[in-house]
């Protein structure tokens, strides 16, 4: 059983066709407790892929680790603009838990929480 929780939120901007997504990680800690806190320095991975549909496979776009601040900033001068879906994944180093998200980019620069994953 993972020794810590973790959740994940993920907002984004977009100026033109430049975007700025930004997760941040809480931690639960230890895991049910119901302490929570911002992740640590190093403590938890982000991935960010594109969600490719039917037998391709997803598009790895870029991985950070949280700041003392329990961030990750993924800043991309261009997306692909004929896909508008993609996924966020959260991996918690010590414990192993993990978190994800479905995200949508929009044309009005808003970014849309599809649904949430246990990858």
């Amino acid at each position: 059983m993972p020794t810590a929780n973790l959740t994940l939120n993920v907002q984004g901007e977009a100026v033109g066709i430049a975007w700025s997504i930004i997760a941040t990680v809480n931690v639960e800690d230890p895991a049910g407790s119901g302490n929570w806190r911002k992740a640590r320095l190093s403590e938890v991975d982000v991935k960010l892929y594109e969600e490719r549909w039917g037998i391709l496979p997803d598009v790895f776009l870029g991985e950070g680790v949280t700041s003392s601040l329990g961030v990750v900033n993924f800043a991309y001068a261009v997306f692909n603009l004929t896909s508008t879906r993609y996924k966020v994944h959260a991996f918690h180093r010590a414990s192993g838990s993990s978190d994800g998200l479905f995200i949508q980019l929009n044309d009005d620069g808003t970014v849309d929480i599809l649904s949430s994953y246990k990858p």
